[in-house]
């Protein structure tokens, strides 16, 4: 599944609608082949990076929890939130998903017997079989036919279940409020499982902080340490007082990078340069541009001032 576009309306402040598309709406020379986009299908492209740049207060972070939302709604078919705001909110959401493209629309409501779930109403899709001949019209609702799915779901289950079947996590998510030091063990597990290649763990600890030889989870929740030639036993809550902020917040958007990159997933960042060098921002950057890193169409969307 990969996104193409969503239009929301009365989301949070933007009362007035936001639309986003992630196909390019230029012409394409080779060099964009190449280096910014991302080829889903014959002649049907996304970006492979994308800013949503604004001042502060601009509405940066409400955008990119938007696509956050979205695709909590597509990778679980749920949508959990206790922001009142959002009570209300109509989503237009259009997607590829094996030669075909489905344009789905829905309102979501906040029920008291629900809890935090919303519920979906007023839901529909549409279908259109995508051929090379079709790419400049993805947004013109005159080539879909409507899909008719009689609704056997619970109200906070949307239909969207019938058409992608299985759950899947399409994207990972980095903000400012890591707060937790189970994210440790989180992170680590990754590695020690096989999921993720264990040489790069070694690589980016010391890519933050270069006096790190090592560090191993011995025990839930109790690690060795090994920095400036010392080793040292420490709890969690040790350690995450121990490592920088900036450490501690470089080991986990590494890891999810790597991880999306990966599994061809969706990366969201927001505000990136706030907590990183520039260096290594750009350094992130060209991996999601570099189709020999690159190599399952991951995407990455960021915030930046």
């Amino acid at each position: 599944m990969k996104l193409l576009g969503l239009k929301a309306f009365h989301y949070k402040n933007c009362a007035d609608g936001i639309e986003l598309k992630f196909l390019p709406l230029f012409r394409k020379s080779e060099e964009d082949k190449t280096y910014e986009l991302n080829e889903l299908d014959k002649e049907l492209y996304i970006f492979s990076t994308t800013a949503i740049v604004g001042k502060n207060a601009s509405g940066k972070t409400s955008i990119l929890k938007l696509l956050k939302d979205v695709y909590s709604i597509l990778s679980s078919f749920q949508l959990m939130d206790e922001v009142i705001s959002i009570d209300g909110t109509i989503l237009e959401i259009t997607f590829y998903e094996n030669k075909k493209i489905y344009k789905y629309r829905t309102q979501l409501k906040r029920q008291m017997s629900l809890g935090n779930n919303l519920s979906f109403v007023d839901e529909s899709i549409k279908v259109m079989n995508y051929t090379k001949t079709k790419k400049n019209v993805i947004f013109n609702d005159e080539y879909y036919k409507s899909l008719k799915i009689t609704k056997e779901l619970p109200d906070d289950i949307s239909i969207l279940f019938y058409v992608l079947k299985n759950r899947n996590n399409y994207a990972y998510y980095f903000d400012d409020s890591i707060s937790k030091e189970n994210v440790y063990h989180d992170i680590y597990t990754l590695y020690q499982n096989g999921h993720l290649n264990k040489d790069y763990w070694k690589y980016i600890l010391q890519l933050f902080d270069e006096n790190i030889q090592d560090l191993k989870e011995i025990r839930n929740d109790v690690y060795v340490l090994t920095a400036n030639n010392e080793t040292l036993e420490l709890s969690a809550k040790e350690l995450f007082h121990m490592l920088s902020s900036g450490t501690t917040k470089g080991i986990v958007l590494y890891t999810f990078a790597i991880q999306a990159l990966k599994e061809g997933k969706t990366f969201i960042i927001d505000e990136i340069e706030n907590h990183f060098h520039k260096t290594l921002v750009e350094n992130l950057i060209i991996l999601f541009k570099d189709k020999a890193v690159n190599k399952k169409g991951a995407t990455l969307a960021m915030s930046s001032i």
